[in-house]
């Protein structure tokens, strides 16, 4: 919804918030400020909701010089981000002075590089240190506005930081039909780190029958990634989809040692658990990595040797739902239906024997059957699963049936209250966007400021003078809640979104909220988020692509 603005309503209300960040920063005695934000111009310069975006960007580009290193780089990188729909030349010259700003920050390549890292095991990628993950989400953010310079950009920055960069410019490649450059990009990525399977998985879906020759070189070389790669965790494994999407365009006796390598590394690693395989018909739970592996290559090991088939579903007869229920290979593990969970994702790893509930809701309401999904999500333990389950079933029935998005969004609320503040605050942005599909403006403007007060809460933590977050500012919980919630408060009421400019105190965390509410403001893309907490007792680290 596009609101209208007063011009001078908005004139008072940024002037509230010069004011407001200047005492701060005299305040606190920060001298590095100087030069001041820049005037105010005209009212007439900012008169509508694109204008004001614009003007508090400048603010902000102002304000993020004054920051040291990390956080400069950041705040210039998000300032790009937010002009790219209205400036592209403005937002490519803040990515070349963010990038500058990060190449500056000397720092080890990554933060761990034993063989057994979770992140190392869970992505196929070495953890990266913040200045690195700036690097390349930086460069990342130049390579896909300007393609074209994606090499000039990769020599740029540091080797530890060139995958993603890669990655993102073979998804452009890809997109643009451009194959032969694809199939260079992608071995350039596998010389340095694993291959990147679903990319590869894309290629090869465009390789006609008479190119079975390429099909076999980059399936071979899928396979010795994944062998070089070793062990390898459940989440992010796609080369045993790879297999049972192209086993039948492939040699027999290459299946058979794709088989045999994926069996090996799962029984060298055979950690046992709750593995959730989820097909169009039914849900079944197995009991270690293992078996789920058997479930996921079994329809492929039945086709080329019947009798090795027959001897582990003897031995494993929990395999014997999971294969009744589908006669593809196409197994996967939970989430890989219609509803996939986003925010809280350990939450819905630790309680995945509960995904077959949460699925089952899900297919209900897309069948139109929103009471009996209510009734099914209201079964779910899980608080952080069953807000999601809640969520989704408010989306899907936003715009037909208010009343029941409106009590899904109540049920949903409800459980993010239990939920860890930093868990929970997602759901009041999530709450406020659908409110505002349903037509409940106050609601909305409700959830975002219940939000703002659990942001409060989460800088509190923070900032403890006994216990701070020592991660890079623009990773904290807290500048997340507060960027997350401003920028959707642009889509209510931009004048009642400045307002709340003046309650965030912390002149960096400002700088961000600024920019978050002129990217809403601008209908900017939202880039690339990263949680951090880095405290003496406790660690945690989440990211989520967004773009």
């Amino acid at each position: 919804m596009r609101c209208s603005i007063s011009a001078t309503l908005l004139s008072t209300l940024l002037l509230l918030v010069v004011s407001s960040f200047c005492q701060t920063r005299i305040s606190r005695g920060d001298d590095k400020n100087e030069q001041g934000s820049p005037p105010l111009t005209s009212e007439a310069s900012y008169s509508t909701e694109e204008s004001g975006g614009i003007e508090l960007l400048k603010r902000a580009e102002v304000e993020a010089a004054a920051l040291d290193g990390k956080m400069r780089a950041w705040a210039l990188w998000q300032i790009g981000m937010a002009y790219q729909t209205s400036d592209r030349a403005k937002a490519l010259d803040l990515f070349e002075r963010a990038l500058t700003s990060s190449r500056a920050i000397r720092e080890d390549g990554s933060a761990g590089k034993s063989a057994n890292d979770p992140m190392l095991l869970l992505t196929g990628h070495p953890p990266l240190s913040p200045g690195l993950r700036l690097q390349a989400g930086i460069a990342r953010s130049i390579v896909l506005l300007d393609p074209k310079r994606g090499d000039q950009i990769v020599e740029q920055i540091d080797p530890a930081a060139r995958g993603d960069v890669l990655e993102s410019l073979l998804v452009h490649q890809e997109k643009e039909k451009h194959f032969d450059e694809a199939l260079e990009t992608l071995k350039r990525i596998t010389v340095q780190y694993e291959m990147p399977y679903d990319e590869a998985m894309r290629l090869m879906d465009n390789l006609k029958p008479g190119q079975s020759g390429d099909l076999m070189q980059l399936f071979l070389a899928a396979l010795a990634s994944y062998r070089d790669h070793a062990p390898h965790l459940q989440f992010r494994d796609q080369f045993p989809i790879m297999l049972s999407r192209y086993w039948k365009r492939l040699p027999r006796e290459v299946v058979r040692q794709a088989i045999d390598e994926v069996l090996k590394q799962s029984a060298d690693r055979d950690e046992k658990g709750r593995y959730t395989v989820v097909t169009e018909r039914s849900a079944s739970t197995l009991g270690s990595i293992y078996e789920f592996r058997l479930s996921q290559i079994m329809p492929v090991l039945r086709e080329i040797d019947a009798p090795a088939a027959r001897q582990y579903q003897e031995k494993y007869p929990a395999l014997a739902s999971t294969l009744a229920s589908s006669d593809t290979a196409g197994s996967a593990p939970s989430g890989a239906a219609s509803f996939r969970p986003s925010h809280g994702y350990n939450s819905s790893i630790f309680s995945a024997t509960e995904m077959p509930t949460a699925q089952k809701a899900a297919g209900q309401v897309d069948s139109g059957l929103a009471e009996e999904a209510m009734s099914q999500a209201s079964a779910i333990t899980d608080t952080n699963l069953r807000a999601q389950t809640y969520e989704y079933i408010a989306r899907a029935t936003a715009k037909k049936h208010a009343n029941t998005a409106a009590k899904a969004i109540e049920s949903m609320l409800d459980a993010a209250k239990k939920l860890e503040p930093n868990e929970g605050f997602p759901y009041y942005s999530s709450a406020a966007d659908i409110y505002m599909q349903i037509d409940q403006k106050d609601d909305a403007k409700k959830s975002i400021e219940t939000g703002l007060g659990i942001g409060d809460k989460l800088y509190q933590a923070d900032s403890d003078d006994d216990d701070p977050n020592t991660a890079l500012k623009a990773f904290w919980p807290s500048t997340n809640a507060y960027c997350a919630l401003l920028r959707q408060a642009a889509r209510i009421s931009p004048t009642w979104a400045v307002s709340l400019l003046r309650n965030i105190k912390d002149p960096e965390v400002e700088v961000a909220a600024e920019t978050a509410l002129a990217g809403g403001w601008l209908k900017a893309p939202i880039g690339p988020s990263t949680m951090m907490i880095t405290k003496k007792g406790s660690n945690s680290f989440s990211t989520s692509a967004r773009e």
